[in-house]
């Protein structure tokens, strides 16, 4: 288990308790969604508040996605459910940068990640599809003209829209996050709860309610650091500071199967081909990182 996960209990309980593991065997779930402008912080775990959190936390004080994400834990009878605001200490930067190091193994080790796909914040919660209206349609009992049988009364069928688009995982406001190219990387199993319905992807499949075996478009397993990286670079973080905070659990994971080093971004193994990167567009409002040579990516 994680450093901190939270106790989910039993679904007819109105709360949840932070747990302090102690290297402890279990399943869990994980959480991967939008924070969003949160103007309430006070649920969020701090050192001020980890003591009240380890006693219990009323799932009224929760926003709404992360309330959602309990009930499905609790619906698959999981005891434990990560989540970054709770499980991490907000207000410690040693802690934060602890388990951002860990986030490898978080998600890797997770049984399943729940993806709030479709909200742009947390109170938004998971269940955001938007079902289509059915449209009515008469059909003929026999679409012959010469047949007598076409004097049968008509009847009618109803049918609902099975397009798709922009209504993927993809498409939604969660894939514009940095973060989520490692945590939908990693995990072994995701729950995308999106506009469009829900999706499952897995190391076998990817599909979604509507059209089974549907594609998926995100980083694969088997894709090489450069196109990580481009994946990576494509989305947005609030914090230019966490440009390879970000990605290191990407970077713990691609070491297991290199023997080569580590820096700024850049493994030794893809010199000099990584240093020929070039941007598609420029943000002048992204600020240069002075404590990364310039010859990184990341810079």
């Amino acid at each position: 288990l994680p450093t901190r996960v939270l106790d989910v209990g039993s679904c007819e309980l109105d709360s949840v308790k932070l747990v302090i593991t102690q290297n402890e065997l279990g399943d869990y779930f994980a959480l991967s969604y939008c924070w969003g402008r949160i103007s309430d912080t006070t649920w969020q775990t701090t050192r001020s508040t980890l003591p009240n959190n380890i006693l219990g936390i009323q799932l009224s004080a929760l926003p709404k996605t992360i309330q959602d994400a309990i009930k499905i834990t609790r619906e698959f009878s999981v005891q434990y459910l990560w989540i970054d605001s709770l499980c991490i200490l907000q207000d410690d930067k040693d802690d934060w940068l602890r388990e951002a190091a860990r986030m490898c193994d978080v998600y890797e080790n997770s049984q399943l990640t729940i993806a709030a796909a479709g909200a742009s914040n947390s109170t938004q919660g998971c269940f955001v599809s938007q079902r289509r209206e059915q449209r009515p349609i008469t059909v003929r009992a026999n679409p012959s003209e010469d047949d007598e049988r076409s004097q049968q009364p008509n009847f009618q069928i109803n049918f609902v829209s099975a397009s798709l688009k922009g209504a993927g995982p993809s498409d939604g406001p969660l894939a514009k996050r940095a973060w989520v190219t490692q945590e939908w990387y990693l995990s072994k199993r995701i729950l995308f709860c999106t506009i469009g319905g829900y999706s499952w992807k897995c190391k076998t499949l990817a599909s979604t309610e509507r059209r089974w075996g549907a594609s998926y478009t995100g980083p694969g397993r088997n894709q090489t650091w450069d196109l990580v990286v481009a994946d990576y670079t494509s989305r947005q973080l609030t914090y230019e500071t966490d440009r390879l905070i970000a990605l290191q659990g990407m970077a713990v994971a691609f070491g297991r199967d290199r023997k080569d080093h580590y820096y700024f971004g850049v493994w030794t193994s893809d010199l000099p081909e990584l240093l020929l990167w070039t941007t598609k567009s420029v943000d002048l409002n992204n600020r240069r990182l002075v404590d990364i040579p310039t010859w990184s990516w990341a810079s």
